[in-house]
C-alpha cells in the first residue's frame, strides 16, 4: 500500500465481510479478526474466537509504505521498505482462513480490505480517511 498524507481510517483489513473498526463486526461472524489503519499507525483486534479486545497497536509505523502478508492465525508487515520496520503477529485468535468453524456465520476462508474507510457501512460513524493511493495484490502460495 502506498500512502500520500494518510489521515483517519486509511484501511482495514480483516476476515469478516461486516467488520467495522475496533473489532467490530455487527455480529455476523465469530471469526473477525482485523487490523485497520489509522494516520500512521496501525492497531490489530483479536477475533470473538480469540477474547476479542486489541491484539497490537503500533503508533508512527509508517510515512508512505506499508507491506502487509495475511495468512491464516498470522500478520506480517513492513514499512516504508525498512527491514528494522519488520514484525509479525500470530494467533490461534487472529484470521481463521483455514476452515475453522464460525459459532455466529458461516466458514470463511476470505479476506476484505476497506481502503480509506472500514470495511462495512462506509461512512461507519465517520471511519474513514484519506491518503491511500494505491494498493497491489498478491497471492502467495500456501505454504
Amino acid at each position: 500500500m502506498d500512502f500520500e498524507n494518510p489521515t483517519g481510517w486509511t484501511f482495514n483489513l480483516g476476515d469478516s465481510s461486516t467488520n467495522n473498526g475496533w473489532a467490530g463486526d455487527g455480529a455476523s461472524q465469530s471469526r473477525d479478526a482485523e487490523v485497520q489503519g489509522n494516520d500512521k499507525s496501525i492497531s490489530g483486534y483479536y477475533s470473538d474466537n480469540g477474547g476479542s479486545g486489541q491484539a497490537f497497536n503500533i503508533p508512527n509505523l509508517y510515512s508512505n509504505h506499508l507491506t502487509l502478508i495475511a495468512g491464516d492465525e498470522i500478520l506480517v508487515w513492513t514499512a516504508d521498505h525498512d527491514p528494522t520496520k519488520t514484525n509479525s503477529f500470530s494467533s490461534p485468535g487472529w484470521y481463521a482462513l483455514n476452515g475453522q468453524p464460525d459459532h455466529e456465520g458461516p466458514v470463511n476462508y476470505d479476506l476484505y480490505l476497506g481502503i480509506n474507510r472500514v470495511i462495512s457501512g462506509g461512512n461507519y460513524n465517520g471511519r474513514v480517511g484519506s491518503g491511500l493511493c494505491r494498493v497491489g495484490i498478491k497471492f502467495l502460495p500456501a505454504v
